[in-house]
């Protein structure tokens, strides 16, 4: 008897088996909560999937809802946050679908509250905004991760060989440079071995790989000054090192709003799956200032195991 044929016959004893061994956490016909009053009512198996989610908020700090584009995941959410009684929920999605979001929210639930976060005085008036409704604020992804600029830091000492003597330029005679770690003093290196270039640590954050200490530091950002161009006319100049300093919206929630928020809702989730992306840290600080997170998907999973791993450890740090 092969594989088939053994399930064929043993099919009724083999579900008996697994339902027993792996209870379901939600079944429809046990769940008796009324809905929530909504100005919109769920349609067909929508209903289910909100009573689904919002005993999963209720029990757990993470949960995840996936879905095909169409079935109002949207909706979805927005719902079960009502019916798991969350009062303030902020929303991380992506910058085109802010408006989207604040639509959608106020359409749906009486007497809400809504705002639209892009600045911290945003989050401050929206803190004290008046009013017995449930809150909700939006926010991208992009704003909640941008902060100030940075600069790199680190000395230029001499190139040395395997042997430790100074290297020169075959052509010049002179001694060519590399940039070093200001703590240790060691050369600045890739994994691979390969000596880093100046260029490489002005685009991009680097620590020394031999003490770890960051070769950057925060730079407050540029203004723009105006000065005479061609024709009597105005040109900018961008003159760095001036002006106020930036502070990621994710890190000031963290920092002055934590617990003010309830629940963190994560549209398009897959797109902060990255281990060290700012999207992804920046998603990672909010699930922690809020407690609790409702993520949202179509395409969870890109096909390996690994891509799951920082979205569950940021937002349901237990089933990682």
């Amino acid at each position: 008897m092969n594989l088939s044929e053994f399930i064929d016959t043993y099919r009724e004893a083999i579900t008996r088996r697994i339902v027993h061994s792996y209870p379901p956490r939600y079944r429809p016909q046990a769940d008796q909560r009324p809905m929530p009053h909504l100005k919109r009512q769920p349609m067909g198996a929508q209903e289910i999937a909100i009573r689904g989610a919002a005993l999963s908020l209720s029990e757990q700090r993470g949960t995840t809802v996936v879905g095909e584009m169409g079935v109002g995941k949207t909706f979805i959410a927005i719902a079960a946050a009502q019916l798991a009684g969350f009062r303030r929920v902020l929303v991380l999605c992506p910058p085109h679908l802010v408006g989207k979001w604040q639509r959608e929210i106020e359409e749906t639930i009486p007497l809400v509250r809504t705002g639209i976060a892009d600045s911290i005085t945003d989050l401050e008036q929206l803190r004290r905004q008046e009013g017995s409704g449930p809150q909700y604020v939006v926010m991208s992804h992009s704003r909640a991760k941008l902060g100030h600029r940075f600069r790199p830091a680190y000395w230029m000492r001499r190139l040395r060989d395997e042997d430790g003597q100074p290297v020169r330029d075959e052509e010049t005679g002179e001694f060519i440079m590399t940039p070093a770690c200001p703590d240790c003093t060691e050369q600045i290196v890739d994994p691979e071995g390969v000596p880093v270039t100046h260029r490489q640590l002005d685009r991009k954050r680097h620590t020394c790989p031999n003490c770890g200490t960051p070769l950057w530091t925060a730079e407050a950002g540029p203004v723009e000054t105006e000065t005479p161009g061609y024709n009597a006319g105005l040109m900018a100049r961008r003159t760095p090192g001036q002006g106020p300093r930036k502070v990621p919206l994710a890190d000031y929630v963290k920092s002055h709003m934590r617990g003010y928020f309830d629940l963190l809702v994560v549209d398009e989730v897959h797109e902060h799956k990255g281990r060290g992306s700012a999207q992804g840290l920046s998603a990672g600080i909010l699930a922690d200032a809020c407690g609790k997170s409702l993520s949202l998907s179509g395409t969870l999973m890109g096909g390996y195991a690994s891509t799951l791993f920082h979205l569950l450890y940021r937002c349901a740090p237990r089933s990682a």
